[in-house]
């Protein structure tokens, strides 16, 4: 096996691309382990128990509403009490950042300000994925 150089310019265009590899590897990587495969709809995402619980025992899973197209709300208990007492909300939704199986990813954040020392400090409380 010589070096590199030495192959052509015909040898290096074969080389696939770094995420066509990586994501060939992780699939058989995950086929090994015997971990199922991306889900493709929101109705294939299984949520257990350990992956949502929060260090201080609470879950992180705010809602995951089934009936129908499928959403899932993401909150701490820390987030809704502040968004109870909060004065200042903003909301916004994106589209490009989404995983596949859902349409939109739309959050809600508080101003805590009022909680910090710093002027204005905006903090996401609430992720929703929506179909």
């Amino acid at each position: 096996m010589g070096p590199l150089f030495n192959r052509g310019h015909d040898y290096v265009e074969n080389i696939p691309a770094l995420p066509a590899v990586s994501a060939q590897l992780y699939r058989i990587r995950r086929k090994e382990q015997g971990k199922a495969l991306e889900p493709k709809n929101s109705q294939e995402i299984e949520i257990m128990d350990d992956d949502v619980i929060m260090e201080d025992g609470s879950s992180f899973l705010l809602a995951d509403d089934d009936s129908g197209s499928r959403i899932l709300f993401f909150a701490s208990t820390k987030g809704c009490g502040i968004l109870k007492t909060g004065q200042n909300f903003f909301m916004d939704g994106t589209f490009k950042s989404c995983c596949m199986q859902f349409y939109q990813l739309y959050t809600i954040h508080a101003d805590l300000s009022k909680y910090e020392e710093e002027a204005i400090t905006i903090v996401p409380m609430i992720f929703a994925l929506l179909p």
